[in-house]
């Protein structure tokens, strides 16, 4: 499938979701429509968190070591109007239209942060213990002026990423409050 494609896909999933109706793929009710996941590689191997949101609308943030991931410690579903927000974070950023991989990866304990939605997959390689602003800020720094066309694309790319990322943290921050009911 091709990435705006997928996207499209991933989209009527939430809005779907938002709807109430139960999206069905590959069998399960709940499939997962979009996923971050930072990773650190280190001495002790491969460790980081993983945010995950399902066509329902609920997401979850977890720990991973290696291949064993810890139970949620932050989770929660998101309104309709999130979920809108999301969708328009993902278009106006051109989430479809972004390269595979952006960075280069660091050849010492190596640090990516990835961002799938639907068949959508980009990776930005990340300096150790850097965030994407401060890598963003580093790669600028870097260019010699005049800037080339190029240099303003790789810039231009870590914006929308930068978006993109501070969307999802955005939504997944804190664990949504049920809904008080009245008792008679």
């Amino acid at each position: 499938m091709r990435p705006l494609a997928s996207i499209l896909v991933a989209t009527c999933m939430l809005q779907t979701a938002t709807a109430g109706g139960e999206p069905k793929h590959n069998g399960h009710s709940n499939p997962e429509v979009l996923r971050m996941k930072v990773e650190q590689v280190g001495f002790a191997g491969k460790t980081g968190q993983l945010w995950i949101l399902d066509a329902t609308g609920a997401w979850s943030v977890s720990d991973f070591f290696e291949k064993r991931i810890s139970p949620p410690s932050r989770h929660g579903r998101c309104s309709p109007e999130q979920i809108n927000d999301l969708r328009r974070v993902l278009e106006a950023s051109r989430f479809s239209d972004l390269p595979a991989s952006i960075g280069a990866a660091s050849p010492v304990n190596p640090q990516t942060l990835e961002i799938v939605v639907g068949e959508k997959k980009v990776i930005c390689n990340l300096e150790p213990g850097k965030t994407m602003q401060q890598n963003r800020q580093d790669l600028e720094r870097s260019m010699v002026p005049p800037r080339s066309p190029q240099d303003l694309k790789r810039l231009e790319n870590w914006d929308r990423m930068i978006k993109v990322e501070k969307e999802i943290h955005t939504l997944m921050r804190e664990p949504t409050k049920p809904v008080a009911t009245s008792r008679r």
